[in-house]
Formats: structure tokens, C-alpha cells, sequence
């Protein structure tokens, strides 16, 4: 059973948190300069305040906040949400990408799965996919999945828009076969308790050596 573990949004926020000090001391210091009236001490102070805080937001504060707001975004897209999880046993392949606990909404036997491979994922670590011709409409020829999916993600969901999903996991699952080339895609360093070994010799055990789980650094 692999079940993709939630993404704290603690990281987001504290980036966030740590890209607002200085732009607040900056407004405060802004405001306490216009109302200082006569008072030079005051009107020092500001300044110096002023200065520093826009110097900290020009060397790190304005990086902090980009990147601490994109965290958090994408933290409400993906990571809010129930988790994906894929279920091998002897039997086959069952998949959902936003399971709550209950049934699968794909379930494919071995005798209908042509392969399993590692490809390019949206970040830096490859995900594990699983391959069944025929489960969905293939991609448009001209999606060559050796390429990157990172800048396909927009014409991804466009395409699986137009193919009328019934459901948001039929919506997910479609996207994923247009970046993918399969529905059934899960990020293998994202579920805790994963053997890799261990999937390997069950998965040549139950398709007689046919799939493997042997990710891009393996050199077996």
C-alpha cells in the first residue's frame, strides 16, 4: 500500500512570515518618518529603520515572500486534498489520486499491465508509473514523454477538460495520462515505509520478471 504522506504548510508560512518582517518595519518605519514632525531623534531613528528593513527586503525578504507564497499555493492545490495512494498486490494494480479511505476508482490486473517505469516528474524526483493501454484516450502525438511535464501542466489540463471528465479523479487521472502516459502515477519518495528492494521482487514476482520498481539511480 503506498500512500503519498501530507505536506506540512509550515515551510510556506514561514518563509512568508519571514518576507513580511522587514516590509512591515519598512511601512511602520515610513510612517512613524511622516509623523515625526520636529522631533530629529525620531525622524534618525525612522530612517535608519527605514533603511535597513529595505535593504533586508531587497538582499532576502522580497525572495522569502515569492517563494513562501508559491509554498503555499502550491500546498492548497495539491497537498490540502485527500492523498494519492496505489495498491499492488498479487491480484494487480489499484489506484486513486485523491483517496479517502474507501474504494479505488481504477483497478487493473497484471494480465492488462504492459509496463512500470520511472519518468520525469513536475519536481526533481522521478515518479512511478504504471502502464495499461487502453484504460484512457491516448495523449495527442505530438506529447513525447521523454520531455519534462513541468511546462505541459496548463495544456495537460486543458486536454483533460475537453475529454469531458466525469469526476475530479477521472479530471486527475486524465492529466496524468497526458503528462504521464498513464493514469496511475505515484511519487514513490513521498510514501513512508517504502522498500524499494521489497516492491522490486514482489512486483517480478506476481508478472513472471515482466515489470520491475528499479528507479533512474539504480544500476542493477
Amino acid at each position: 500500500m503506498l500512500v503519498h504522506r501530507r505536506k506540512s504548510p509550515a515551510p510556506g508560512i514561514r518563509k512568508t512570515l519571514y518576507g513580511l518582517v522587514p516590509l512591515i518595519i519598512a511601512v511602520v518605519s515610513f510612517v512613524a518618518l511622516l509623523r515625526a514632525g520636529g522631533d530629529g531623534a525620531l525622524q534618525i531613528g525612522a530612517i535608519v529603520l527605514l533603511l535597513a528593513s529595505g535593504m533586508l527586503l531587497a538582499y532576502r525578504g522580497a525572495w522569502w515572500l515569492v517563494d513562501g507564497i508559491t509554498d503555499l499555493i502550491a500546498w492548497w492545490a495539491v497537498h490540502r486534498g485527500p492523498p494519492t495512494a496505489m495498491r499492488l498486490s498479487a491480484w494487480g494494480v489499484e489506484y486513486a489520486p485523491s483517496w479517502r479511505g474507501g474504494e479505488f476508482p481504477m483497478s487493473v490486473p497484471w494480465s492488462e499491465v504492459t509496463a512500470t517505469t520511472f519518468r520525469p516528474g513536475l519536481g526533481r524526483t522521478p515518479v512511478f508509473c504504471v502502464d495499461a493501454d487502453g484504460q484512457y484516450p491516448a495523449p495527442p502525438a505530438d506529447r513525447l514523454h521523454h520531455l519534462s511535464p513541468r511546462p505541459l501542466s496548463g495544456r495537460a489540463l486543458a486536454w483533460a477538460d475537453a475529454q469531458a471528465p466525469a469526476s475530479d479523479a477521472e479530471r486527475t487521472m486524465l492529466t496524468n495520462t497526458y503528462l504521464f502516459g498513464t493514469p496511475m502515477v505515484i511519487n514513490l519518495k513521498l510514501c513512508d515505509g517504502m522498500d524499494v528492494d521489497e516492491m522490486d521482487r514482489r512486483l517480478q514476482d506476481w508478472t513472471g520478471g515482466r515489470c520491475r520498481c528499479r528507479p533512474p539511480t539504480d544500476s542493477r
